[in-house]
């Protein structure tokens, strides 16, 4: 009992689909609202000609809200796009495209790919894409790409820390994940002693620099707008002993994702929950709660109350997950 044959899996995948690309639909529809509904009000038209003698000045264009568009980027000829500077690990200032996981992985040497292959499976699928523009994107909102993935390997502790500090999202994202395998193996160790994790956090010389680099990461997850915090969130639950506590923190991290843009996160969580029965019940109260929220904000912006900055959303469809 619980279990669903195939045709209903696909029509529940469908459904939870449409209704998060909704969602995330409405709170863009309601931050255009609430945006124009601040706009200054000037019934006086100003004169056409300024008195002021001095050059005129260039006026830059306002564009629209990067939260309110689906942004198209430009492939270079040699199918590659740029990385935002503040993105940028060292090396890599420019990263391949492709339609599809299988097509991606071609272009990077074997043992690269085998790297890459790793990745991709640890942030549960994040580099199944169905277009260059879908790459571009994850690009543009610093999203660890597979040649980050293969010039992260040369890069010290020491070197993302500076990165990091100096406003780089990825370099913190990738320093955290370091950290937790570091955890992971440090906990195992205690585990085999028989001895708790506060072991590590009184008595091991390295617990000051994880201190201090936690507190630098939770800075990071309340600042930075690039949906990928969502996936590296769910990598945290390496570090969580109980399973049903794991698998919530996974759920709750790829439907922040979906929150922040990346429209695939639905697919993702629905490809990680499959038919476990204790992970649908995670799954229902999380959508429940996330309805619940999107309900509250519909009131807010009813009231005035400001609107909830989402980033812009992937371009496309989904693709299969790998």
């Amino acid at each position: 009992m619980g279990r669903f044959d195939e045709k209903e899996q696909v029509q529940r995948m469908s459904r939870r689909t449409v209704l998060w690309f909704l969602g995330i639909v409405v709170v863009l529809l309601l931050a255009v609202l609430w945006h124009r509904q601040r706009l200054p009000v000037n019934p006086t038209p100003k004169p056409a000609v300024s008195v002021n003698t001095a050059p005129a000045k260039s006026v830059p264009v306002a564009k629209p809200a990067q939260s309110q568009v689906a942004r198209t980027f430009v492939i270079a000829p040699d199918a590659t796009v740029p990385v935002p500077r503040r993105f940028q690990l060292p090396g890599v200032e420019r990263v391949r495209t492709a339609s599809s996981f299988n097509e991606w992985m071609e272009q990077f040497p074997s043992d690269a790919q085998k790297a890459i292959s790793a990745f991709n499976s640890r942030h549960f699928g994040v580099y199944s894409i169905n277009s260059p523009q879908q790459v571009a994107w994850m690009a543009q909102m610093g999203y660890p790409m597979p040649e980050d993935v293969i010039a992260a390997k040369f890069l010290s502790d020491e070197n993302l820390r500076t990165l990091a500090g100096q406003g780089n999202d990825k370099a913190g994202f990738l320093l955290h994940e370091r950290e937790v395998d570091t955890l992971q193996a440090k906990y195992a160790e205690l585990a085999a002693r028989g001895q708790d994790r506060s072991q590590f956090w009184r008595n091991d010389p390295a617990a000051a620099q994880f201190n201090r680099d936690d507190a630098q990461y939770n800075r990071l997850l309340e600042t930075s707008m690039s949906p990928f915090k969502g996936f590296v969130k769910a990598n945290d639950a390496l570090l969580v002993d109980d399973p049903k506590y794991a698998s919530a923190d996974i759920i709750s991290g790829l439907m922040w994702a979906g929150t922040y843009g990346d429209f695939r996160a639905s697919q993702f969580v629905d490809s990680y929950v499959g038919l476990d029965p204790k992970r649908e019940a995670i799954l229902a109260g999380a959508e429940s709660a996330d309805m619940n929220a999107l309900s509250s904000l519909m009131q807010l912006q009813l009231m005035g109350c400001p609107g909830f900055n989402v980033g812009n959303t992937i371009p496309g469809n989904v693709a299969p997950v790998h």
